[in-house]
């Protein structure tokens, strides 16, 4: 699973910094499936079901290229949303 840490190494995220950094991914999320809908089902599974790319696409029907693309594309949706706060 892919964590995005909002504080420093040093730092422990308080629980409601936790509940907002979840809920901005979230927010984002449904950001990505206005651009594309696979692509935030991909980030869904990815992030909250914790699935394999492989368990992905047989979940998604497609293939592993495509749910790895869709991943990539995901990530940098969400990276520059979580940095841009």
């Amino acid at each position: 699973m892919m964590m995005m840490s909002t504080t420093s190494e040093d730092e422990e995220a308080t629980p409601l910094e936790q509940t907002e950094t979840v809920a901005r991914i979230e927010q984002l999320v449904d950001e990505i499936a206005e651009h594309s809908s696979r692509a935030a089902a991909v980030a869904k599974l990815k992030l909250f079901g914790s699935m394999s790319l492989q368990e992905i696409a047989s979940a998604l029907g497609t293939s592993e290229r495509t749910v790895s693309y869709d991943w990539k594309f995901a990530k940098a949706m969400l990276a520059s949303g979580l940095s841009s706060r």
